[in-house]
């Protein structure tokens, strides 16, 4: 990433929006009352469709007969963001790409309307002239999920040439980006399994010669109403015989976050986690969750979640989005999801993170004392 003058901007104004939050939110779970007025952010399936198959995902196998939001109905879901005034909207699926007309529409809208816009995607469908014109209506980010090394990550995803395909779609947000000068961020997501454990640094140095940021995902087995399980026969999770191998590739991975800027997005005390994480996953719990306080989630036929596993609260075909932020339901998922007993180590409790973590990437990480050196001498 480089550190100009916008981006020293912008990263301020984030961290002084994100505390003042962390304190309204305080208060808004000690008195029982929602005092924010907004999401941060909005998480919109477009679509439950996928052409993978990966073999951590339900939503492949779900057979929803509900239809899925049209292309009316998710430009009205922009607008209604651009009028009350949230400014970050992320398109995932299923497969976001299966509708592409629908996403460059997207991206061009969110430019109108100021709107930050990431894209959660394969990359498989991620052709050139896509590419382009993504970039060109200023996407802030596209993330692309990648599991392993070639026969690894299509053994995964159930498909072959996935790899690839998703390769070359990385490669060709690099080229419109060069050609039309423009800072669109490239993200790589890797979900941590007993598969692509031997693979993680080898994926990281991919990152790295594809000027992309990696976040690792914990493993969460969940089924198709989106209740997690736990379980180490499943041949997914890491067994109890790897857990050296995963201790040892988490600190190689917190080691190169310390000494490198900008590849491993996760934060340090995620990282850390995930040990714990991976031996007692039934006994591991994130108390007092303020996603609900910080996101919502939209699926691909208008349900309104506070978090992913959590049932609706609401749908958009029938009550706008401020009306379904404020209702009673809505609260009272959000005051429930501080004693959630689910075991998840998602990275929406990270990003933004706790207070003590983001103070603690602030004081010791490169990437931030080097932003820090850059404002001292402007």
């Amino acid at each position: 990433m480089e550190w100009n003058e916008q981006t020293r901007k912008k990263f301020v104004n984030y961290g002084l929006q994100y505390i003042t939050r962390r304190f309204i939110i305080y208060f808004s779970i000690v008195f029982g009352r929602n005092f924010i007025s907004k999401p941060m952010q909005i998480d919109l399936n477009i679509t439950e469709r996928c052409n993978l198959r990966c073999k951590m995902c339900p939503l492949w196998l779900e057979r929803t007969r509900r239809k899925e939001l049209t292309d009316e109905e998710i430009l009205k879901i922009v607008e209604d963001m651009a009028s009350w005034g949230v400014k970050k909207l992320i398109l995932s699926g299923g497969e976001p790409l299966l509708r592409k007309r629908l996403v460059s529409v997207v991206a061009l809208l969110c430019q109108q309307r100021n709107i930050d816009l990431d894209v959660i995607t394969n990359g498989t469908l991620l052709d050139l002239e896509t590419a382009k014109q993504l970039v060109s209506a200023n996407l802030s980010r596209i993330t692309v999920s990648i599991d392993g090394i070639e026969t690894t990550h299509d053994s995964i995803k159930q498909t072959r040439h996935s790899f690839k395909k998703a390769l070359q779609g990385i490669d060709n947000i690099l080229k419109a980006r060069e050609e039309l000068k423009k800072q669109t961020s490239i993200h790589i997501n890797t979900v941590m399994m007993h598969d692509n454990l031997d693979e993680l640094m080898e994926l990281v140095k991919l990152a790295e010669n594809r000027h992309a940021i990696i976040w690792f995902q914990a493993l969460h087995i969940y089924d198709a109403e989106r209740k997690i399980h736990t379980d180490d026969r499943n041949p997914l999770w890491i067994q109890k015989k790897e857990l050296y191998k995963l201790d040892d590739t988490l600190d190689s991975l917190i080691y190169l976050k310390k000494r490198k800027a900008g590849i491993i997005g996760n934060p340090t005390l995620q990282l850390k986690k995930m040990k714990q994480y991976y031996r007692n996953p039934d006994q591991f719990r994130f108390s007092n969750c303020i996603t609900g306080f910080n996101s919502m989630y939209i699926t691909g036929c208008g349900d309104v979640l506070p978090c992913w596993f959590w049932k609706e609260v609401g749908n958009v075909r029938n009550t706008n989005l401020k009306d379904i932020w404020r209702s009673k339901n809505y609260q009272v998922a959000r005051m429930k999801m501080q004693n959630c007993t689910l075991p998840c180590l998602l990275n929406c409790h990270y990003v933004p993170g706790p207070i003590g973590n983001l103070v603690y990437d602030l004081i010791y990480l490169p990437v931030y004392r080097r932003l820090t050196d850059t404002m001292k001498k402007s």
